[in-house]
């Protein structure tokens, strides 16, 4: 150890006593102080403004624009320049025969070379380090864990970094073809990644290989044995590398035996980094302080209980499914696995297949811009556009033989399979387009519970399931292409009869505003499903509660006739925000975060409502939060007409737009909500763009309430603590001064010191 010490001891005398060391650790400083005090600026001045921020830790650290992520991208320039000289100056110098003629052991010079630039890397994070203390002062309650783990991956990145660089600085003896050189190994392994990818063995090999992005986890907060693991191989393979050519140099081995032993390093490397990229082999530390990297409770209670049993995600891949095809092909498997990593780390059993085919596709868009072409043709047309094989797609005939998809619209689709059970995990028309932990833990749970049942009664002109109008319900209930439609959300959801709803197994009534009056003994049928004990929600329009009235006053529900109106110069006088009540936070974690969040929901064209039964137990639950509410008995044809100021105002009491009900029955706890506007759940108003509302969060929060918590699964976590900026504008100024300015300033002024008494010596 100690010769290792003096051959690091020795390099970084060298470094320190030239221009390069400083310089590299000058340009460091100024990159991290800038980016540092341009991100607390920017972010000090919109909590000034009025601003709200959580995670500050990872906002400041992490997201693209973070400083972690400006030091990740800049490091490969930095490195190079060091390890350009470390042994291309001894072959230059001619010093190399001494070196290699000397009692020093070949794997002490190698080691004594890369602990130089492991204590400069260290030398490196102490700089981030005070930026990093300053942090804490300034951000309350910074994450530690998150930081800290940020900054091993930054650590791992340089060592691996270095240990290329001394490879290629044993194979010239020019230094700057060495740091060339290392520049381009670099570009290699990030681009390895990239390249076979359709070819399995291959594809883990070259996958795991590439060093792109390898420390982001690490900056997310997840330490894993498998990226740690992958920067120890990687270091050993460049250093075993470059001992072998310092070996070889001194040996008269013949060609084939070197070739040999070069070949027998990375096969045995590259063969243990395939075996320890596998799901089954990988430890992981989740150093987020609110585990951010880890499932939610919730969804580890259902992966629990799916740990041991057999489970098989087979995806469909569609090829004129234009817009999705992409992410199933050949090439993208192992970003696509990536997609359930959280629930590989507590299910490594997990097996992932993938069929290929095609069929006529959901879009017409690749229709139009090929006119002509059949399905075959048009698949046959892309799949040579892609290099792709188009005998591995699958004709339509061949395909409904294994799954007919027509239900489904042959779009991009999983089937994830326990057993004999299987379900439906469908891509998505948003932004994000692939599930996340609420839309994949509820697929999961549906395999291993019996999903709730929703009924929505229909025959007398209630609100359609089936119809993408405005005032219909699709959008919400059925429609597979939205990510919060209850169908994806683990709900079974139909349409009944009134006749039919005490014989099937419906834990859920919806009556959505019937146009028509009941018959008497369909009437009778609703009232004996709500005195059976089971979940109704009523939603109605004020001139359409009479429809009602039978069911309303066997719950003691009164609503008025009348429509409350604000005075609104931005949108129709009809149209009201509400808010959950305060009371309404004890019903579920759901209700209450919305209720923390202060959130909005828009209602039209309705009333207030009053409920008085003593055997519920009542409460409001949607309250308008108008100052200047108002009521009038008819909806005029031109809204412009209303004389608002000659209608009387309401009091807070008249203010309820849909209230709640509960009692025990039946050894279990009835819910029943009514609502006073029907259009709150409908396809137009859950679109509606003009006011910021979240109306679907609400009708997840009410069937979350209504089934106990099953579904959908709450995947919100805890608030994260630091969510304030302690920091005044005077205090990034001087931060700015002293550490963008007068640091680097002594570290040029320091240099320059040292490099002119080594002169004078």
């Amino acid at each position: 150890m100690k010769r290792i010490f003096k051959i690091a001891k020795l390099d970084l005398n060298l470094w320190f006593y030239s221009p390069v060391a400083w310089l590299i650790l000058t340009v460091f400083f100024i990159q991290i102080g800038v980016k540092f005090n341009e991100l607390f600026e920017v972010y000090s001045k919109g909590e000034f403004l009025g601003r709200q921020y959580t995670n500050l830790t990872q906002i400041i650290f992490v997201q693209d624009w973070g400083l972690f992520r400006s030091i990740q991208q800049n490091l490969y320039l930095f490195i190079p320049l060091l390890t350009m000289g470390l042994l291309s100056r001894e072959y230059s110098q001619g010093t190399i025969k001494l070196l290699l003629s000397s009692p020093v052991k070949i794997l002490q010079i190698v080691m004594g070379k890369f602990s130089a630039m492991v204590i400069y890397g260290f030398l490196m994070m102490f700089m981030l380090l005070l930026f990093v203390v300053i942090a804490n002062f300034w951000i309350l309650n910074m994450d530690w864990g998150l930081v800290l783990s940020g900054m091993l991956g930054l650590f791992l990145v340089i060592c691996a970094y270095a240990s290329i660089g001394i490879f290629m600085s044993s194979l010239t003896s020019y230094q700057v073809v060495a740091a060339i050189s290392t520049l381009l190994t670099l570009g290699v392994l990030n681009y390895v990644g990239q390249i076979w990818q359709d070819i399995r063995f291959v594809s883990d090999i070259t996958y795991f290989l590439s060093i792109s992005g390898r420390a982001d986890e690490f900056i997310l907060g997840l330490i894993t044995t498998k990226d740690i693991l992958y920067f120890i191989i990687v270091i050993t393979l460049f250093l075993g590398l470059t001992y072998l050519k310092l070996k070889h140099s001194t040996e008269s081995n013949t060609l084939p035996i070197k070739s040999g032993q070069y070949a027998l390093l990375v096969t045995v490397l590259l063969l243990l980094g395939y075996i320890i990229s596998k799901p089954q082999f990988i430890g992981y530390i989740d150093a987020t302080e609110t585990n951010t990297q880890t499932l939610t409770p919730n969804s580890q209670k259902v992966v629990k209980q799916l740990q041991g049993k057999p489970i098989t995600i087979t995806t469909y891949v569609n090829i004129l499914d234009f817009f999705n095809y992409y992410s199933g092909l050949p090439d993208q498997r192992n970003a696509d696995f990536s997609r359930f990593k959280q629930y590989t780390r507590f299910l490594p059993q997990i097996d992932m297949k993938y069929v290929y085919y095609y069929d006529k596709g959901p879009s017409n868009t690749i229709y139009k811009r090929n006119p002509g072409l059949n399905d075959r043709e048009l698949a046959k047309k892309i799949a040579e556009t892609q290099d792709l094989d188009f005998d591995m797609f699958l004709s339509p005939n061949k395909m409904k033989a294994i799954k007919d998809l027509e239900s489904e619209n042959y779009t991009f689709i999983r089937e994830i399979k326990v057993g004999d059970s299987a379900i439906y995990l469908r891509v998505f028309q948003d932004q994000i387009k692939f599930p996340m932990e609420q839309e994949i833990t509820a697929a999961f749970k549906s395999l291993l519970v019996t999903n709730p049942e929703v009924g929505f009664l229909t025959g007398y002109n209630e609100r359609s399931l089936n119809k993408i109008g405005d005032k219909h319900y699709a959008l919400p209930t059925i429609q597979k292409g939205f990510r919060y439609a209850l169908i994806n959300q683990g709900f079974r959801v139909k349409e009944v009869m009134p006749n039919a709803i005490n014989k099937d197994n419906i834990s859920i009534l919806v009556i959505a505003d019937p146009i028509d009056s009941y018959s008497d003994a369909d009437m009778e049928a609703i009232i004996a499903y709500y005195q059976s004990g089971k979940n109704l929600l009523v939603l109605t329009e004020p001139e359409n509660s009479i429809r009602l009235k039978p069911l309303l006053d066997t719950l003691g529900v009164t609503i008025h006739k009348n429509f409350l109106i604000t005075d609104s110069k931005d949108v129709s006088p009809f149209v009201l925000k509400t808010k959950l009540t305060e009371n309404t936070s004890a019903l579920s974690e759901t209700f209450s975060d919305l209720v923390k969040e202060d959130t909005i929901f828009t209602m039209t064209r309705l009333t207030d409502l009053k409920v008085t039964n003593p055997a519920f137990k009542t409460f409001p639950l949607l309250q308008s939060k108008a100052t200047n509410l108002k009521t009038i008995d008819s909806v005029p044809l031109n809204t412009e007409t209303i004389d608002f100021e000659a209608l009387p105002e309401l009091t807070p009491d008249h203010k309820t737009t849909a209230v709640g009900m509960t009692r025990f029955i039946k050894d279990r706890t009835q819910k029943i909500v009514v609502m006073s506007d029907a259009d709150v759940f409908s396809n137009g108003e859950l679109t509606r763009s003009n006011i910021p509302q979240q109306n679907f969060k609400l009708f997840t929060a009410l069937f979350n309430w209504f089934s106990d918590g099953e579904f959908p699964i709450n995947v919100n976590r805890e608030t994260p603590p630091d969510k304030k900026l302690t920091v005044s504008k005077s205090q990034i100024k001087f931060i700015n001064v002293v550490l963008v300015w007068m640091v680097p300033i002594f570290l040029v002024a320091t240099s320059i010191f040292i490099l002119l008494r080594r002169k004078k010596k």
